[in-house]
């Protein structure tokens, strides 16, 4: 606000210097004095803008905060793992299910079933007791590997150099920010520079992939957040989130 009626005043001035006191030298030295003396008075008020400008970077508003949270949100992640897995599993319960890769399905079940994930098998390997040679266990290795589909929410992949085995983080949330609740300076400061504490409000809006890993409560309740913000030299940065 105070920028933009600085921003008026001044090319209001200046447009009174061109139109007024180039055409009418004689009618404005009347009217204001001399034309130097104007010039000065417009470089007053184009230094007082800037210096408005400069302060009101360093001030950290309720607004700002908001714009900066939202445009910062990078999401919530989570790691699935992907190649070659296997899980040791009783043979009691490999009984029970027709799918050999029953216990790696139940994991992911949603996922597979929506097309996201693939699980299929490469090796089923019994495991016989020391005192009989009944088959006890089974070592099943099944093979899990994301879909196209499923490709827009990977953030990013981690190689398992030991292993054939990745890990894809998919991003399966964000907040939506509903309100800025305080801003509170903070005494301490990181390497010279000052911080604030800018509490907020917010509910989790889960991606597609997403919804599988929250409960219809977790979704419509309203969550407190805290975000750190650190004032550089060219205005105000987010430091760190301290809670979530």
């Amino acid at each position: 606000m105070k920028f933009a009626l600085t921003h008026s005043l001044t090319h209001s001035l200046l447009d009174l210097y061109k139109n007024f006191a180039i055409k009418n030298p004689r009618a404005f030295s009347k009217k204001f004095g001399d034309a130097f003396l104007f010039r000065n008075i417009t470089i007053i008020v184009l230094l007082f803008s800037a210096c408005l400008i400069s302060c009101d970077s360093k001030k950290l508003t309720r607004n700002k905060a908001k714009k900066m949270i939202n445009e910062y949100n990078p999401g919530w992640v989570h790691g699935i793992l992907i190649g070659e897995v296997t899980d040791t599993v009783d043979r009691k319960d490999v009984a029970k299910f027709d799918s050999p890769c029953f216990n790696l399905n139940e994991r992911y079940e949603p996922l597979v079933k929506d097309g996201y994930l693939n699980v299929s098998l490469l090796s089923k390997k019994g495991n016989r007791g020391w005192f009989s040679y009944e088959v006890i266990s089974y070592d099943i290795t099944c093979n899990v590997q994301p879909i196209s589909k499923l490709q827009p929410f990977i953030k990013s992949t981690e190689d398992l150099s030991s292993l054939k085995q990745k890990i894809i983080r998919i991003i399966i949330a964000s907040e939506e920010l509903k309100e800025i609740t305080g801003i509170l300076p903070l005494n301490s400061s990181i390497d010279g520079r000052t911080i604030s504490s800018v509490e907020y409000t917010y509910t989790i809006k889960p991606t597609p992939p997403g919804r599988y890993f929250y409960t219809q409560d977790e979704l419509v309740t309203i969550q407190k957040g805290t975000m750190q913000f650190v004032l550089y030299d060219n205005g105000w940065r987010i430091g760190k989130k301290e809670n979530r």
